[in-house]
């Protein structure tokens, strides 16, 4: 037996290997260089002359590359092209952009999402680790930009395509239940002919060569799939996969459409080099290709009829609150059950997703439960496993998509395909209240990313559902995921786990203060993972947080105290180092145990145990709600009608208008001389103004708000009957704000709280702050101008609000009106005169940096901070 990395190389590369030492081989090099591996093929059809095996390897919990082993003699850049494809096609189909290729010098790096490959080179001379996972880590901290489309989006791109293409050729929409019949079917008969392509050898198109064969006996598309699958072996399938009545609309396709339409399902239109291949989709990338796949189609509307229609578009619709649930936090949540559970238990859990979308969490956790890799009999694993899954989800192709995604893996582990699955086409909170008996306190293990569907987006009917089931948990507005989550609470037995992605509003949202508290009093909580400063869903407007909670047992010990990861970067390493129980703080990721008493306050705030006793230091000062009065702006309901430029307003109208300033004219300290906006405002000298004096008085005014008359009507405020359509929603804020106060823009990046003090500037929506009595001295002000742009203020800001888009915090009533200050009163007279003087230099000089650190210099001494302190809130120590 091999002895060294350098024997495993050897061994590895030998022509001569036999195929029945492969898998003992791979798997030994892999526990010798670190790598952790998700699958091992012994062989890969096309790839037999010049190759011992591949495995692939997970880095920082996602598949992170493919390594192959090609003999002695060969190297990656000696193959033909046709051989360099098919290799990375491995790669590349199994959605990880990487291929590794060791070799008894050295190791050589190809990145497969560039035409022609990119190759890197690390000799063993040079580098001794070359082999090690360590290398790996050096080579993909530069990865290239790719000129070819990654594997998921190539074939989502296909399928919308294909979605547009076959409406505009039939000339109407496509209900979606059919179109997800039809691409159902489609990738179910090639992953079972990609599967009989690697076990016999034999390569082919079945479904584009048997469509001439059903040309000429007059078949159709779904006699072509029944045909296929029969061939396939496969006699007796959901009646849902081909549903004859749902895929009838496209038999009146022309031949060679569903010709192109099948071919595209073996080439792949958006990056030719790769050939697709369903069976090692099946086994780990297609439960996030599903995720993507899972939308809605809607024809685009048009104000006037064309001679040739344009192709529907797809649309996800914010009622749905669908998003793409990345692999890594999936295999996070299983392997946190793995690494937490004997392995007895992990593989009987009963497990609920009560939200399952395309079934990525189910999916997910089944492939770690049945891992051939374990030494299992993974045949005998499943049988035990499947049937205590179940899957719940309001939308029908959400379920035919979970159905075929399980569908798969199970024939992938077993052979056959399942006698039936626990998915469930159903509203949850209906599902869950008519079926009580049935679900409460049945589950070990609750699962999932709920919809994050925001209460003004809920249909009528689920308004009403909505209030009902959490009448007595939350009040206002309730989002869509916290009934969801509720829910997920009482389907546990005692002992067991949720496991959550969840909106980082939940950690500070009134709403959700209820639900909250029952957690830290039913719940232990194990984990809570801030990963809000990360893109988890792309461009998406959408920051979360990983939750696993344990249902208190009193059978069981209580749990170590809860650990808390905030994340900024590299979180699939940080997420591995949780699950290694590692506590660490770099640059990139901080893992921590929490104070106990961060998750017992009215909103959760997760701080590092330094920053608690900062901040519990910063409590004991004073509340700026004791000052000033924190208010937000004026709301128009239609702020591009009722907000206008300055020359377009006749001059003789501007009495009824109060100059507007915008969020991005806001800078610290100082607000500008002049705005070249408006706000309309029916107000003269406090009083509201008649219609009729609008129509008689102001002419210009009134038939701009005539022009735009159907737009003010659709206000649901006007609908209602509480505001005229002429009239914003809300002017009456407006007067309250023309006097001296403090205003800064509703979402920063950094303090830019500045002074009116001349009272002249309506702002809209964003926060401003008064003094609470009238005849506050103006000095007073300026003390509170300096406190709020300060560091250590900024800091309590960050640690108090709701995460935005691109790393803003939004500001908010109740943040501001809890900010810890000194009180101006204990403030020595001489530090005062200084600090305002400071003040008045920097409000008479905008360019004055200087005068802004000295600032907040001085603002640090009265909170009296440490060098630790300071170091702690991003200043330097003194």
């Amino acid at each position: 037996m091999p002895t060294s990395a350098y024997d495993s190389v050897l061994r590895l590369t030998d022509p001569e290997l036999l195929p029945s030492q492969r898998r003992t081989a791979l798997r030994e090099f892999a526990f010798l260089n670190g790598w952790r591996p998700s699958d091992e093929l012994d062989d890969y059809p096309g790839t037999e002359r010049f190759a011992n095996g591949h495995l692939v390897v997970e880095h920082g919990l996602d598949n992170s590359a493919v390594i192959t082993f090609l003999h002695a003699g060969n190297s990656f850049w000696a193959l033909n092209r046709s051989d360099q494809n098919r290799l990375l096609g491995i790669s590349y189909n199994n959605m990880v952009d990487w291929h590794v290729f060791p070799d008894v010098e050295g190791t050589t790096f190809v990145y497969n999402r560039m035409d022609p490959p990119l190759q890197r080179r690390i000799f063993l001379n040079d580098h001794a680790d070359s082999w090690r996972i360590e290398a790996f880590e050096r080579i993909t901290g530069r990865k290239p930009n790719p000129n070819v489309k990654s594997l998921e989006n190539a074939l989502i791109d296909t399928i919308s395509w294909w979605k547009r293409s076959l409406s505009s050729e039939l000339g109407k929409e496509i209900p979606n239940d059919s179109v997800a019949t039809l691409f159902n079917a489609i990738i179910f008969v090639r992953a079972l002919e990609d599967d009989q392509i690697h076990r016999t050898r034999q390569r082919g198109q079945r479904l584009t060569e048997s469509w001439f064969d059903q040309r000429e006996k007059g078949g159709d598309l779904t006699g072509l799939l029944s045909d296929s699958l029969k061939a396939l072996k496969i006699n007796e399938f959901p009646d849902d996969l081909l549903d004859r009545k749902k895929l009838a609309v496209f038999h009146k396709l022309d031949f060679e459409t569903i010709l192109h339409l099948l071919r595209d399902f073996y080439s792949n239109r958006f990056a030719p080099i790769y050939q697709y291949d369903f069976s090692l989709m099946s086994k780990h990338a297609l439960s996030r290709i599903y995720e993507h796949y899972v939308s809605l189609l809607r024809t685009k509307d048009s104000p006037q009829l064309v001679f040739i229609s344009d192709f529907p578009e797809e649309e996800r619709s914010k009622a749905t609150g669908a998003v793409y649930t990345p692999q890594y936090i999936a295999r996070f949540f299983a392997r946190y059950l793995k690494e937490n559970l004997t392995p007895k238990v992990f593989r009987q859990l009963a497990t609920c997703d009560p939200a399952c979308g395309s079934g990525i969490f189910l999916r997910t956790l089944l492939e770690m439960q049945c891992d051939p890799l374990q030494d299992i009999n993974a045949k005998e694993v499943a049988e035990v496993c499947f049937p205590k899954v179940v899957g719940i989800d309001v939308d029908p192709n959400a379920c035919q998509a979970s159905k075929l995604s399980l569908s798969l893996l199970y024939l992938v582990l077993t052979a056959t395909l399942p006698k039936s699955l626990n998915i469930i086409n159903h509203e949850a909170i209906d599902c869950y209240v008519s079926g009580k008996q049935k679900f409460s306190n049945q589950f070990d293990v609750v699962i999932g990313n709920p919809p994050f569907v925001k209460w003004d987006y809920l249909s009528e009917i689920m308004k009403s559902r909505v209030a009902e089931y959490m009448k007595d948990y939350s009040a206002g507005k309730i989002d869509m995921f916290l009934p969801i989550l509720r829910i997920a609470m009482d389907l546990l037995k005692p002992g067991g786990l949720l496991l959550f992605v969840l909106p980082h509003s939940f950690l500070l949202a009134k709403n959700a203060k209820q639900l909250r508290k029952e957690m830290t009093d039913k719940f232990w909580v194990r984990f809570l993972g801030d990963i809000s400063d990360v893109r988890v869903f792309g461009d998406t407007a959408v920051y979360v947080i990983l939750l696993i909670l344990q249902k208190k047992n009193p059978e069981l010990p209580a749990p170590i105290p809860t650990t808390v990861l905030q994340c900024r970067d590299f979180v699939g390493a940080a997420l591995q180092d949780v699950i290694e129980g590692k506590l660490q703080e770099n640059e990139f990721y901080s893992i921590f145990v929490a104070d106990s008493k961060a998750l017992t306050s009215d909103a959760w705030h997760l701080v590092k145990p330094a920053h608690s006793l900062l901040q519990e230091r910063l409590s004991r000062f004073a509340l700026l709600d004791e000052f000033l009065d924190v208010q937000e702006g004026f709301v128009t309901g239609a702020d591009s009608v009722f907000i206008r430029p300055g020359h377009a307003i006749a001059k003789d109208e501007k009495q009824i208008y109060v100059p507007y300033l915008a969020d991005r004219d806001m800078e610290p300290f100082d607000v500008p001389s002049k705005v070249g906006a408006f706000v309309f405002h029916p107000y003269i000298d406090g009083r509201k103004i008649t219609v009729n004096e609008l129509r008689d008085q102001f002419h210009e005014t009134w038939e701009h708000l005539k022009r735009n008359g159907a737009k003010l009507r659709e206000r649901s405020s006007v609908k209602s009957g509480h505001v005229p359509w002429w009239c914003p929603h809300r002017p009456l804020p407006v007067l309250k704000m023309l006097r001296p106060k403090i205003v800064s823009p509703h979402l920063i990046l950094v303090p830019r709280f500045s002074l009116d003090l001349a009272g002249k500037y309506a702002v809209s929506h964003s926060p401003w702050l008064a003094p609470k009595e009238d005849g506050m001295d103006e000095d007073l002000l300026k003390y509170f101008l300096a406190v709020l742009n300060s560091t250590v203020a900024y800091w309590q800001i960050v640690h108090t609000s709701h995460k935005y888009s691109h790393g803003y915090v939004m500001l908010e009533k109740k943040t501001l009106r809890n900010l810890s200050l000194p009180n101006p009163k204990d403030v020595d007279p001489a530090m005062m005169k200084k600090l305002i003087g400071v003040v008045d230099k920097r409000l008479g000089n905008p360019g004055l940096k200087q005068a802004e650190e000295q600032l907040d210099e001085l603002v640090s001494q009265l909170y009296g901070l440490s060098d630790d302190d300071r170091q702690q809130i991003g200043m330097e120590a003194i």
